[in-house]
């Protein structure tokens, strides 16, 4: 019940930002978790690559969110802190290889508070009658998704 409800709060924000940036996977290879459901590890299959999901909740005293997709020539890791905290920092860090070289590329950091961001999109949405870029069928696929990352849960300890 635990691990249920951190992937349908922390893990959402992630998830959903996963969603947006690569697609939903294939399907979720395996799940598991420890410490009563506050640490989850989820392998997913996207095809051409294969991407981890990690979300813990514990007691040392930070905030510490990033995305990595790892595929056999590129490197992309999205850092961003906890948005409680005013103005903290955002990147993109963008590593390509191929034969003979390595580039990486840095953009970034964006100080730009994404709460700010979120009330500047709302009042569009409200004033000017924007869409938001979340649909219910984005909610729909990221709850089944959290919903197979269960399944996968529960094979793994045998519930």
């Amino acid at each position: 019940m635990r691990a249920y409800q951190v992937l349908t709060g922390l893990s959402s924000h992630s998830l959903s930002a996963m969603r947006e940036l690569i697609g939903l996977p294939k399907r979720v290879i395996a799940a598991h978790h420890k410490a009563n459901g506050e640490s989850i590890v989820a392998l997913f299959d996207y095809g051409h690559f294969t991407a981890i999901y990690e979300a813990m909740i514990d007691n040392v005293a930070r905030f510490d969110a990033r995305i990595e997709v790892l595929s056999d020539r590129r490197q992309l890791r999205v850092s961003y802190d906890t948005p409680y905290i005013r103005n903290l920092p955002t990147s993109l860090e963008v590593i390509d290889s191929t034969d003979t070289e390595t580039e990486t590329r840095v953009f970034g950091p964006d100080y730009t508070d994404p709460f700010a961001l979120e009330l500047r999109a709302f009042h569009d949405h409200l004033v000017k009658g924007t869409q938001p870029k979340t649909t219910l069928d984005d909610l729909r696929n990221d709850l089944a998704l959290m919903a197979e990352i269960v399944d996968r849960l529960r094979e793994s300890s045998g519930i």
